[in-house]
């Protein structure tokens, strides 16, 4: 009767939200997203880790790639909001591909400003068959910032919002300033693994 109606209904309603055309998925600053969202052979892991619980010293960085995963022509927002909001600092930069032999590699940064509005496929980078826009979430701890948990959310929106949550465990430890730091060495090339 009405019990099994409930769980039908419910079942229809979680199949419906399954089929969503628009996926968000959060990698690690190591594993890099081409524009059509699979990991570089070059950055894949036996394993593939989910970023939930990172941990961080304060006066540092940390980063992820946050690929959004869409048919062609959907339009969405892109936003990130921490809980409490006043701790962490954050910046998004849109990820620019170049093409080598039959890869897409990302490896230009272009900051852009939220909450941010794309569609798919990019239309400044011309990209056949593009699925997947990749974006460099850059967060800063910093120095005065207290030990202890800190929400940081990565929102898409279409017809309604799909959420990564994380929780940035800020560490005791703080890196100190870096002020008479040797210049770093040179880059990897773009097909090196990150």
């Amino acid at each position: 009767g009405l019990e099994v109606s409930r769980l039908i209904l419910l079942a229809l309603i979680a199949a419906a939200l399954e089929a969503q055309p628009v996926q968000l998925r959060v990698y690690s600053e190591f594993q890099r997203v081409d524009p059509f969202g699979k990991v570089l052979a070059q950055d894949r892991a036996a394993r593939p880790r989910e970023i939930l619980s990172p941990a961080v010293p304060r006066n540092t960085h940390t980063a992820f790639h946050v690929a959004v995963s869409a048919p062609a022509n959907e339009s969405y927002f892109l936003v990130v909001q921490a809980n409490p909001d006043n701790v962490l600092q954050w910046k998004i930069y849109e990820e620019r591909f170049i093409q080598q032999c039959d890869s897409w590699i990302p490896d230009g940064l272009e900051e852009a400003r939220e909450p941010y509005f794309g569609v798919m496929p990019d239309p400044s980078a011309k990209i056949p068959g593009q699925t997947t826009r990749v974006y460099l979430v850059d967060v800063w701890v910093p120095r005065e910032a207290r030990v202890g948990l800190v929400r940081l959310e990565v929102l898409a929106k279409v017809a309604f919002w799909r959420i990564w949550p994380m929780e940035i465990r800020i560490r005791p430890g703080t890196v100190p300033d870096l002020k008479n730091a040797a210049a770093p060495g040179s880059l990897p090339a773009p097909a090196d693994p990150a």
